[in-house]
């Protein structure tokens, strides 16, 4: 057994998880979705190793709505998702993984419900309802001959119905009753005689289901798991049908471990009786989803999971009223332990039950470990859930296993390193030619950020940069003499965006298939500075960009700043500029020419005029008319000295209006060449509270958003809310971690 405990703790790789802390769980199509993101280890410890996180946004059927890239500094990070009125009522799912949690499986990823109140659905009364009943052996299969427990799993549309069912012989007789516990969940017991068939009759919906029920084998072992007889023990129980000695002797080994983390493991034999049953003390196991896997001969041939709490490891926290004024009021936060980033929600009392959903416990200690989407996993951490401990168990009885090879077992929960973690951006390509080996980052101020010594190659590579979506950067040769000088042309390596799937179906658990994401959308903001370790801080502020959602407010932007040279801009429709233009030292002929077929043309020697096609054409620069005898000299402005181009058509004729640079207008020379970075993280934004303008949906109405409350160490924080005009108690939803490991999570009600 040593040799397999060593497979599975050699070169072991960090085990990643994710929770996704949204302000509240219902949402109007109007709303922001804010949220607060925690990745931490397998022990529940914040990632320092991860900076980059995906966090995606699909709908019920699979459409991706929108995605972020999200900047992870000490294992947290904010964003938001601005949602459209078009958007239809519905479920939706927040998906967020890291690109190195992707080493455990595609399907490594946390997904989350939430509930958008919109348009309604069209044909919602036309869904035919799909049925998917499944049946789980504990430990994987059954056995002749002895005692056999199996999970019952009853969905109808991917979610859990009640139903009543039966176990049914060959002669068509009751074995056994069982019917719906929790969420579509349920098991039962028999004793499976040999030479006999058996099948399960379901009935669920006014509908009923016949299915067989897995054959038994005729000789093997089985294993019963029981942690719910006494509160601190686990009893586990191995079971044989096998009647010679020899076999009897077989020693059979217990291996407990979580994921790739390895707890300890026991070898065990029946010698002369036929069931061995022994305790394990509950505190040797770690908090969450613990597994037994049963070897035999090296072979893997049965699996349970099992759930552990740990009352000791849960942090207490009170929160107290301290000063209130006219439109705040100000709260002490304290915890049982210091050092620790906690977010909170703020909502009337009234929304108590939407912030039950969801909680970085469910997340980190249920999800983390388990395979498809969970139904109200918070439901099996609220204490005033009097059977959560027998539902949660039957949960994971559900889970079901699949035997395999020993070295699929040692793959699967110690994958070997294939995907990285991600470090921020990096920015690739190449330069010709090299007027210097080294070539230099600069900063707004002309401050080198990074520098790269070329060794006479043509092909660069900056990487580990802290970039927004939009941001802008300087490159330029530098001497010795620390002289800059300003390169020809730069070409940078443009990969197209890959697409997200989200694969769901009713009939097996919610799986998401994810290619890495490269190339989002440019985003217009402002930058911030940040200092952390092994990343360069770009400080240059793209002013171009544009965001889908925002067309209205960025046109009118664009207008108000071009007005003083046009006052009918708004008339004029906008020419993109493709940024292959700027960077490779294109002039403003090469892009007319390409891109609206543009071409000065010669009347019998006398004056040059513009032609567009089969449209004659004008122009003019910086509001001023250009004159035949200077298009020459237009066609010549280098496309970095260009800020902007706009175009009216009329019947016979088009108009081209080109709005430079300040450097231009200045004669200013510019020593470097700019890249707007196309790929970096989104930017979060400063949380804002609705104005909802109809008492219906009051309670869908959040109060206030404080995604980063740091605890001292002596687990004290004072934050203030916004009052605004509240008539009802409100109710504080507190989730996060301390760098210890110990996870907060908690609702107080405040009057």
């Amino acid at each position: 057994m040593d040799s397999i405990v060593n497979a599975l703790e050699k070169d072991q790789l960090l085990f990643e998880k994710v929770f996704i802390h949204t302000n509240k769980n219902t949402y109007l199509n109007e709303d922001t979705i804010w949220f607060k993101a925690y990745v931490s280890t397998n022990d529940n410890k914040p990632s320092y190793r991860t900076t980059l996180l995906y966090v995606n946004l699909f709908s019920e059927s699979g459409n991706l709505i929108d995605s972020k890239s999200v900047l992870i500094q000490d294992g947290v990070g904010t964003g938001q998702f601005e949602l459209s009125t078009a958007l239809q009522k519905g479920s939706y799912y927040i998906q967020a993984f890291t690109n190195y949690m992707k080493n455990f499986g595609s399907d490594n990823k946390q997904l989350q419900k939430i509930t958008i109140l919109g348009a309604p659905k069209q044909n919602i009364l036309d869904v035919k309802p799909k049925y998917d009943i499944q049946l789980f052996p504990e430990g994987g299969h059954l056995l002749e001959g002895v005692v056999n427990t199996i999970g019952i799993k009853a969905l109808i549309n991917g979610k859990g119905f009640d139903y009543t069912g039966e176990i049914l012989n060959s002669k068509n007789e009751t074995v056994v009753s069982f019917k719906n516990e929790h969420l579509g969940l349920s098991t039962c017991k028999w004793n499976y005689k040999t030479a006999q068939n058996y099948k399960a009759k379901v009935t669920i919906n006014d509908t009923i289901i016949i299915l067989p029920i897995p054959k038994a084998l005729k000789t093997g072992v089985t294993l019963h798991v029981n942690n719910l007889l006494k509160e601190d023990v686990v009893e586990f129980q191995l079971e044989t049908n096998i009647t010679t000695q020899t076999s009897l002797q077989t020693n059979y080994t217990l291996l407990f471990h979580q994921n790739n983390k390895v707890i300890d493991y026991v070898d065990v034999n029946f010698t002369n009786e036929k069931k061995i049953a022994f305790e394990i003390d509950a505190a040797g196991f770690l908090r969450g989803v613990n597994t037994v896997t049963v070897f035999k001969n090296k072979q893997p041939i049965l699996e349970r999971q099992f759930f552990i709490e740990k009352e000791n490891l849960k942090t207490n926290l009170s929160i107290e009223k301290q000063i209130t004024e006219k439109d705040s009021t100000t709260y002490k936060l304290k915890l049982s332990e210091g050092l620790a980033n906690v977010s909170v929600s703020v909502l009337p009392e009234s929304a108590m039950e939407e912030l039950a959903r969801h909680s970085i416990e469910s997340a980190f200690l249920l999800s983390a470990y388990v395979k498809g989407f969970i139904e109200s996993p918070t439901y099996y951490f609220n204490k005033e859930n009097k059977k959560r401990k027998e539902h949660i168990d039957l949960l994971l009885l559900t889970q079901g296993w699949t035997q395999y090879e020993l070295s699929d077992f040692i793959v699967k929960h110690n994958p070997k390193y294939k995907y990285n973690f991600e470090m921020g951006f990096k920015l690739e390509g190449r330069v010709t030619p090299l007027y210097s080996n080294n070539l230099a980052l600069l900063s707004r101020e002309n401050v080198i950020v990074n520098k790269l010594f070329l060794n006479n190659k043509k092909t660069f590579s900056f990487k580990n940069l802290l970039a927004y979506k939009g941001d802008s950067i300087k490159l330029s040769f530098v001497r010795s003499n620390y002289e800059a000088i300003k390169p020809l042309n730069i070409y940078f390596d443009n990969v197209p965006k890959k697409q997200f799937s989200f694969n769901h179906k009713f009939d097996e658990p919610y799986t998401v298939l994810q290619k890495e994401i490269v190339k989002p959308t440019v985003l217009e903001q402002e930058v911030e500075r940040f200092n952390l370790t092994n990343i360069n801080t770009l400080n240059e502020v793209a002013l171009k960009g544009k965001t889908r959602s925002k067309a209205f407010v960025e046109r009118k932007a664009f207008d108000d700043k071009y007005r003083k040279y046009d006052f009918f801009i708004g008339t004029t429709q906008i020419l993109e500029i493709d940024e292959k233009y700027v960077n490779a030292n294109k002039t403003l002929g090469a892009l007319l020419r390409n891109k609206e077929s543009v071409t000065i043309r010669n009347w019998k020697g006398v004056e040059n005029y513009l032609v567009s096609g089969t449209k004659e054409a004008s122009m003019s620069i910086d509001g001023r008319r250009v004159q035949s005898d200077f298009y020459h000299q237009a066609f010549s402005i280098e496309m970095q000295d260009v800020e902007a181009i706009v175009y009216k058509r009329h019947a016979h004729h088009i108009h081209y209006q080109i709005f430079t640079t300040d450097n231009y207008k200045n004669n200013i020379k510019e020593l470097f060449k700019k890249y707007y970075f196309q790929e970096g993280y989104d930017r979060p934004k400063k949380y804002y509270t609705p104005i909802y303008g109809f008492e219906a949906f009051s309670k869908y109405q959040d109060i206030d958003w404080k995604p980063n409350i740091p605890v001292n160490e002596k687990g004290e924080a004072v934050f203030k809310i916004n009052r605004g005009r509240l008539s009802e108690d409100i109710v504080f939803s507190i989730q996060g971690f301390t760098n210890s490991g110990k996870l907060i999570s908690d609702t107080v009600v405040i009057e």
